[in-house]
C-alpha cells in the first residue's frame, strides 16, 4: 500500500516536471526575436519585376516615403513621392498608414528564422532579381533591404540580413493596397483646440479669426474672435461651424485616379488666378495653406483644383475638392464677415 503511494507520487512528480518544461518550451517558442532597431528617414518600395500569383497582389508602382522632422515639440510630417503613368512626379502628405509603417519597420521582430537555402528561397518565392523590394534609409545611408515573399495566414516570409524571416503580414499589406490609400485626403487635420488662427481671402475680401482655447470645470472650450481693427467675440456656433467645415475639406479625387484626367491637365488648371486662399495656423507653430483655383467640370461633376502647402515649404501636387465643400466654407465665412459682436450671457 505504501509502495503504491510512493509510485503514485513519483509518477505525479514526473508529470509535473514534464508539464513545467513543456510549458516553458512553448512560452519560449512564442517569444519574438528583435531583428533590428533603427530610425528610418526614407522607405523606398520597388514593385515586382514579373507577374505571378504572389507578385500580382503587390502594387505595380514604385514610390518613396519620407519622414520630415520639423521640431522637438512637433510631430514629424510624412510624405509619399512617386511618378504617375504619364511620367509626372507627384508629392503628397502620407496618412496614418505611412506613419505606422515607419514605426513598424524601425523595430522589426520575428517569431522564426530560416536558413538561407536555395529550396527555401524557391518555396517562399524570394528572388533578388524579381521579388518586390523595400529599402530602408537612415539619413542618406541604406540601413536595410527587404525582399518580400509569400504569405501564410497572418505572416509573411521575407529575406533580410541574409536570413529568411517570418514576420507579421499587416506591416507589408500597405504595399498591396492602392497607393491612394496611403495619401492624406484631409486638407486640415487637427482638434479644435489646436487651431490658433484662420485667414480666408476671396475677391480681395479677407476674414481673419482667432481661437482662444480654455478649460472650465474640466471641460475644454473655445472663444472665437473676428479680427477686424480689433477683436470681436463671435457667437460660439459660428466658430464650431468653421471648424466642422475645415474638417470636411478632403481631396475627393487625384489627377492620377480614375476620372482624374491626369497631371498634365491639372497642372494647366493651376496656372489660373487663385479663386480663394485659406491659411490655418496651429498652436504648435505649424501652418497649412490651401490655394483654391477656379472650378472645373470632370465627368459631369464639379470640382475645385487645390494645392496644399505645409509650413510654406512643402507643396503638394494638385488634388480636387468637391464644389459643395467649398460652397459651405464660403457661406460660413460670409456669415462671420457680417457678424456683430456677441456678448456672453451673464453668469456664464
Amino acid at each position: 500500500m505504501i509502495k503504491n503511494k510512493f509510485l503514485i507520487l513519483a509518477i505525479s512528480f514526473s508529470f509535473l516536471i514534464a508539464v513545467f518544461f513543456f510549458t516553458k518550451e512553448k512560452k519560449e517558442d512564442q517569444q519574438e526575436i528583435e531583428l533590428w532597431n533603427i530610425n528610418p528617414s526614407f522607405i523606398k518600395f520597388f514593385p515586382p519585376k514579373e507577374k505571378s500569383e504572389l507578385v500580382s497582389k503587390f502594387s505595380t508602382d514604385e514610390f518613396e516615403f519620407e519622414k520630415k522632422e520639423i521640431g522637438l515639440k512637433t510631430s514629424p510630417l510624412f510624405w509619399i513621392k512617386g511618378k504617375s503613368v504619364d511620367g509626372k512626379n507627384y508629392f503628397y502628405e502620407g496618412n496614418y498608414n505611412v506613419k505606422n509603417l515607419f514605426s513598424e519597420l524601425s523595430i522589426l521582430r520575428t517569431k522564426g528564422l530560416n536558413e538561407l537555402k536555395p529550396e527555401y528561397l524557391e518555396k517562399f518565392q524570394l528572388n533578388k532579381e524579381l521579388s518586390p523590394k523595400i529599402e530602408i534609409y537612415s539619413g542618406s545611408k541604406l540601413a536595410k533591404e527587404i525582399l518580400l515573399g509569400t504569405d501564410s495566414d497572418s505572416f509573411r516570409y521575407i529575406l533580410a540580413d541574409n536570413s529568411i524571416v517570418l514576420v507579421q503580414n499587416f506591416i507589408f499589406q500597405k504595399f498591396t493596397n492602392s497607393k491612394f490609400e496611403l495619401r492624406e485626403r484631409n486638407y486640415v487635420r487637427s482638434g479644435e483646440f489646436e487651431l490658433q488662427r484662420i485667414n480666408f481671402n476671396k475677391d480681395q475680401d479677407k476674414v481673419s479669426l482667432e481661437n482662444q482655447p480654455f478649460t472650465k470645470e474640466g471641460i475644454n472650450s473655445s472663444k472665437w474672435f473676428k479680427i477686424s481693427g480689433g477683436k470681436i467675440r463671435l457667437e460660439p456656433s459660428l466658430g464650431s461651424t468653421i471648424y466642422a467645415n475645415l474638417q470636411a475639406l478632403k481631396a475627393s479625387i487625384y489627377p492620377d485616379e480614375e476620372n482624374g484626367e491626369g497631371f498634365e491637365i491639372s497642372e494647366e488648371l493651376v496656372k489660373n488666378q487663385i479663386f480663394a486662399n485659406l491659411e490655418v495656423q496651429f498652436s504648435n507653430g505649424q501652418s497649412y495653406t490651401l490655394k483654391i483655383y477656379p472650378k472645373v467640370v470632370m465627368k459631369d461633376k464639379t470640382y475645385y483644383p487645390v494645392i496644399k502647402e505645409v509650413d510654406l515649404n512643402h507643396k503638394e501636387s494638385v488634388s480636387y475638392i468637391e464644389e459643395d465643400s467649398v460652397k459651405k466654407l464660403i457661406e460660413s465665412f460670409d456669415r462671420i464677415k457680417t457678424a456683430t459682436e456677441w456678448q456672453e450671457p451673464k453668469g456664464k
